[in-house]
């Protein structure tokens, strides 16, 4: 996009469901082609721009979903309005969230950058269930970190003030952060040493060449 199309507009939807700390909040993707982006029979154009994240809220009783559709324009006035225009539309049912991983623009609407980031705020002690299908829209998501995010897809994941908690992942995966936390630490340990003895050696050598230098001076004078 040229110069004169960067401003951003946008609009926002939120929607809320009921949080039970008994049961799962699904999360999955309506998964279409493989194709990045593509024309439809009516000319509307359909997008996979779609960027998910997942915070952690407080004790409040309901599950929010914030929808956010963005486009830029010559003004903010004209993108929102364009914003506006984004077609997209999830889907809640049974305790499953459906989340489209395209957007589609109508027809004779041009390309200007448009997406759609979606919020979902899940409150303490919600357990909710990410599938597989909704990996490669998730942007960012608050995790406790004592598993990695590309692991934790279709288990059970229970949100706490640290961040989403893993109730029944396999030990393996624990083991597998804390290993490379313990070689992390290592390595840090080591990287610090050596810096200290190349300070240290730095600093030998600097004296040993101001004493060699001390000695020539009264060798020349004499």
């Amino acid at each position: 996009l040229g110069l004169q199309y960067k401003q951003s507009g946008q609009t926002i939807q939120t929607f809320t469901y009921p949080s039970d700390t008994s049961t799962i909040f699904y999360i999955h993707s309506n998964q279409t082609d493989s194709v990045l982006e593509h024309v439809l029979e009516d000319g509307s154009l359909r997008i996979k721009n779609i960027n998910v994240d997942i915070i952690k809220g407080s004790s409040d009783s309901l599950i929010a979903v914030k929808v956010i559709r963005k486009q830029k324009g010559p003004s903010k006035p004209i993108a929102t309005e364009g914003a506006k225009l984004i077609q997209f539309a999830t889907n809640y049912e049974d305790g499953r969230l459906y989340i489209p991983n395209f957007l589609t623009i109508p027809p004779k609407q041009k390309l200007r950058a448009q997406e759609v980031e979606i919020e979902i705020t899940i409150p303490y002690g919600q357990s909710i269930s990410l599938h597989p299908s909704i990996r490669k829209m998730i942007n960012d998501i608050e995790l406790d970190g004592k598993v990695y995010e590309r692991d934790i897809y279709g288990y059970t994941l229970k949100m706490t003030p640290y961040g989403l908690s893993c109730s029944d992942c396999p030990e393996e995966l624990f083991k597998k952060v804390r290993k490379d936390s313990i070689n992390n630490s290592v390595d840090s340990i080591m990287d610090r040493v050596n810096a200290e003895l190349e300070a240290a050696n730095a600093e030998i050598n600097a004296e040993i060449k101001s004493n060699n230098d001390a000695v020539k001076i009264q060798i020349n004078t004499k």
